[in-house]
């Protein structure tokens, strides 16, 4: 088993003293043990402390809620992360989180200024659509065979069934 050393605080005036402690690992638990004391006992359930008269100490609800300590070791490495930020990590981070927050407002509000003008050129295109194939109709049917048998009757031709020579109005 792996041995560590733990050095307790030192008061003034006494002696420097190192003990010695052996660590147990078990799924979950971590158990220290004083060095020389014989096998270390398999960890039964905490003490409770008794009053006479009293049940004793009730569980808190993260100890029910995670045995074995689970909770508490994800809290701590969440203290521990934030912990290490500094103060201007902090606001650093902060400053960024604002400013990629404005540049996405902006983003959306872009992005809709577009959709909204490209539904304005769409109607526009429509229009333009509808008054071109009005005029191309009405230029067809005023130069459609209709109106210039119509207008060659005007003139005095004749309607034949044979191609003749050219006809040369004076």
């Amino acid at each position: 088993m792996p041995m560590v050393e733990v050095k307790p605080v030192r008061k003034p005036g006494e002696e420097r003293v190192t003990v010695r402690r052996e660590v147990v690992d078990r799924p979950g638990k971590r158990v220290l043990r004083l060095d020389g004391r014989g096998p270390a006992a398999p960890p039964g359930p905490p003490l409770v402390p008794r009053a006479p008269g009293k049940a004793g100490r009730l569980p808190s609800w993260s100890e029910l809620a995670s045995p074995g300590g689970a909770g508490r070791a994800a809290k701590a490495r969440a203290n521990a992360f934030v912990e290490s930020i500094s103060t201007r990590q902090f606001v650093l981070i902060i400053f960024a989180l604002a400013a990629a927050f404005t540049l996405y407002i902006n983003h959306v509000n872009a992005t809709q200024d577009v959709a909204s003008e490209l539904q304005q050129l769409r109607r526009e295109n429509q229009r333009l659509h509808l008054k071109y194939n009005r005029l191309k109709g009405e230029f067809d049917t005023a130069t459609g065979p209709a109106m210039i048998y119509q207008r060659a009757k005007a003139l005095g031709l004749e309607e034949g069934y044979s191609y003749g020579p050219t006809i040369v109005v004076e």
